[in-house]
């Protein structure tokens, strides 16, 4: 299909049907009166010669070779030697109407058309204005030069004419399709070519008759097959130029989508190129994204007038019309003038629109307007469907890579947070104290995991009641919530159906309903966009190991500022179940470390935990430059009440004096079990006046002690000695520290008992 038009067809203000109905008959009327008038003015003319060739213009017009979408002609072979012979101008239109009535009854076998009667009427005109033109100004000589100058300025006659009578067609009909430049220069081309025809036609016949007239005629036959050939090369060139043509395009579709363009950039792209290589002037890309439900995206191009809204309203309805059936069509849905359901710009006439679609999958729809007749034409559809296909084909491509970018991000994320679990796994296993151990998981969730605000319960089944124990992000309300004690039932009322993700709980936007029942809880979204995190969400992870649970970890505030997907869901319940084998590891840790240096009968440490705790406290107040007191404790005459009364009374007693030694100090000191009835206490960052007073307190509280027992009949009392040695005062190390304190102890034995020393000091206490 060739692109080259004489003039460029543009919108004509509408003419109503009925008079472009009167106007074409009126047309045709008249040329039929003209036509009965040439033919009764014939009359004159011999019957052999108007018959013989009317004959050559029948065949003549058989001979009509396609091309440029047009027929060219070569019935003037015939048509001007008959002027010229039968010296009536009027001969030419009437063997010119008449020879295409017989050719079409020949082809279409006895059957006419409208169309038929619309051509015979052109003929007669311009055939009538070329036949008096010419025979007016014939020569005496039509072989002279002066002849062929005439016949080809009769030729423009007749393409003059022929033009003219396009034109008002096109203007009755409302539009101005354009004509083919080539079809006019190939028209032109074969009335020159038969030229030599006529011009011998006219010569021999007066000698030779019809017969001579017959065996010059057959060069119109050569000169049929010449211009056949010549269509044929200029039918394959367009090919070419259009297979060219589609080529290009599709090579720079392909180059646009495989580019780093945005998606308003990329469509702008295919618009462009689409304009380029098609008659288009208005243009929309309207597609279908296969992961959303919502609505369509709407790219507008070129002259297009109509806003996207307009197409996001029509589209509902079309898409329930289409589908499934015939948006899976591969044919192209073509629409003119006022029968197109939608219109990109009203003063284009003529529309196309083409499904995008793959096998698998249905990609959205192109829709093309232009003022050119040519975007109707097979050729340009076919072209059209071909880069519909291309297009689709591509956005699938598109699609397809963007699924597998999403798919290798999530992959490369869920890796990265199984990469941190197991980090944050291996970290929760050095810390095995329970309280670092919760205090590492929060801030591991906050740093790692991407919360910015993290809570921590454990879950106390005495007590049915789960406990805030840590926390990142919460500094503002810690105080408040540290050592608060929440029902269970409070805090899984959450935990429904409705909420689950997973083994999970996500409450978005939690509010409560205003009615009486304060422990119903409603869901409400609004305002907030589908994904977005809102202030109010919350979720919820159970801790828990064989369905028992151990705690909660609320998470809130994703760094991300969106909803949690379930893979995120899944790695915090990952990690949520490392946190549950870190807290069993713990408390695990903690019974046999209790077991371990507590003692068994007291319950208080025991002489090598007093070790360890006093070499580390030496080396931190060393560093710190502050005073260490210690205080070793004896109970006087225990080996009587043994003797006496028996080791159970002797145990009992022991415990007691653990209970009042740990009533009278400070959170931050230590008591443990020195060996037998000994015991040492560890007073941190005190002053030696201050330490005196903390011994003195002790030695008194247990003085005031008094036992009863079921073994012994009378209440018991007991006392005890104290030494008193301070760091870095007395010592200044752990060894010469228990060295000084237990030399002060004896001093206080050996000189009366119930009393605390110091170690740099020989005098007694007083006895209470």
């Amino acid at each position: 299909m060739s692109r080259m038009r004489l003039f460029a067809g543009e919108n004509l203000r509408p003419i109503p049907l009925p008079i472009q109905s009167l106007v074409i008959w009126t047309v045709r009327i008249a040329a039929s009166f003209f036509f009965l008038w040439a033919a009764w003015d014939l009359r004159r003319s011999p019957a052999s010669l108007i018959l013989g060739f009317l004959a050559l213009a029948v065949v003549s017009r058989l001979l009509r070779v396609p091309i440029e979408g047009t027929l060219v002609q070569l019935e003037a072979a015939a048509v001007f030697p008959a002027v010229l012979l039968s010296g009536s101008w009027t001969s030419g239109p009437v063997l010119a109407a008449c020879s295409s009535l017989f050719a079409n009854l020949i082809e279409r076998k006895g059957r006419l058309k409208l169309a038929d009667v619309d051509e015979m009427v052109d003929l007669v005109f311009t055939y009538g204005a070329a036949s008096y033109f010419f025979s007016a100004l014939a020569p005496s000589s039509p072989g002279s030069a002066a002849g062929f100058l005439l016949l080809g300025a009769t030729v423009l006659v007749f393409s003059f004419v022929r033009l003219i009578l396009l034109l008002l067609r096109s203007f009755v009909e409302r539009r101005l399709s354009g004509l083919p430049l080539w079809a006019l220069l190939y028209q032109f081309l074969a009335v020159i070519l038969v030229a030599p025809v006529v011009a011998v036609t006219v010569m021999i016949y007066p000698v030779y008759g019809m017969a001579g007239a017959l065996l010059a005629f057959t060069s119109v036959a050569l000169v049929s097959a010449a211009l056949r050939n010549l269509a044929s090369v200029r039918r394959r060139s367009v090919e070419l130029a259009q297979q060219n043509r589609e080529l290009t395009a599709l090579r720079e579709i392909s180059a646009a989508f495989s580019s780093d363009l945005s998606d308003s950039e990329l469509f702008s792209r295919v618009a462009e190129i689409v304009k380029a290589s098609q008659p288009v002037s208005a243009l929309a890309l309207i597609l279908f994204d296969p992961e959303d439900a919502g609505e369509a995206a709407v790219h507008l191009h070129g002259d297009s007038v109509i806003h996207r809204n307009q197409i996001l309203d029509w589209l509902p309805a079309e898409r329930g019309a289409q589908s499934p059936a015939p948006l899976m069509s591969r044919t192209p849905a073509i629409a003119k003038g006022e029968n197109r359901a939608i219109l990109l710009n009203p003063r284009f006439d003529y529309q196309v629109r083409l499904p995008l679609h793959t096998h698998e999958q249905i990609h959205g729809s192109l829709i093309l307007e232009s003022d050119d007749a040519a975007l109707h034409e097979p050729e340009t559809q076919k072209e059209l469907s071909v880069l519909a296909d291309h297009i689709a084909l591509s956005l699938q491509d598109r699609s397809l890579r963007k699924q597998m970018k999403r798919v290798n991000e999530r992959l490369k994320s869920r890796a990265a947070a199984l990469q941190r679990i197991l980090e944050i796994s291996n970290e929760l296993k050095s810390h095995l104290p329970l309280e670092r151990v919760v205090e590492s998981a929060v801030q591991a969730a906050s740093s790692h995991l991407g919360y910015s605000a993290v809570l921590l319960f454990l879950y106390d089944r005495v007590e049915n009641v789960l406990i805030p124990r840590a926390q990142a992000g919460r500094d503002a309300e810690w105080p408040e919530l540290q050592g608060k004690r929440i029902p269970r039932d409070e805090m899984t009322r959450f935990f429904l159906d409705s909420f689950q993700i997973s083994r999970s709980y996500f409450v978005p936007e939690i509010t409560r309903v205003p009615s009486g029942d304060e422990s119903t809880i409603s869901r409400k979204r609004v305002r907030t966009s589908t994904g977005v995190w809102h202030r109010n969400d919350r979720l919820f992870v159970p801790l828990t190991s064989n369905d028992q649970l151990f705690g909660v970890l609320q998470v809130d505030e994703p760094k991300s500022g969106k909803v949690p997907t379930l893979e995120d869901v899944q790695a915090l319940e990952i990690f949520g179940n490392q946190v549950v084998t870190a807290i069993q590891s713990a408390r695990a840790y903690e019974t046999t470390r209790n077991l371990s240096v507590r003692d068994s009968l007291t319950n208080t440490y025991n002489h090598r935990y007093f070790q360890e705790v006093l070499y580390q406290e030496i080396n931190r107040h060393e560093r710190k430059g502050q005073p260490l007191g210690l205080v070793m404790v004896d109970l006087d005459d225990f080996k009587k009440i043994n003797d006496t009364w028996g080791h159970p009374v002797g145990d009992m007693i022991l415990r007691g004096i653990v209970e009042e030694l740990l009533g009278g100090v400070r959170e931050m000191d230590t008591v443990a079990r020195y060996g037998g009835e000994e015991f040492a206490v560890i007073l941190p960052e005190i002053s030696s006046e201050q330490a005196y007073g903390v011994a003195e307190r002790l030695r008194a509280r247990v003085a005031a002690r008094v036992f009863v027992t079921p073994e012994v009949q009378k209440a018991l009392t007991v006392t005890v000695s104290m030494g008193l040695a301070m760091y870095p005062y007395d010592a200044t190390n752990k060894r010469d520290l228990i060295e000084k304190a237990d030399q002060a102890l004896y001093r206080a034995k050996r000189t009366g008992k119930n009393r605390v020393i110091r170690a740099r000091n020989e005098e007694v206490s007083s006895v209470i």
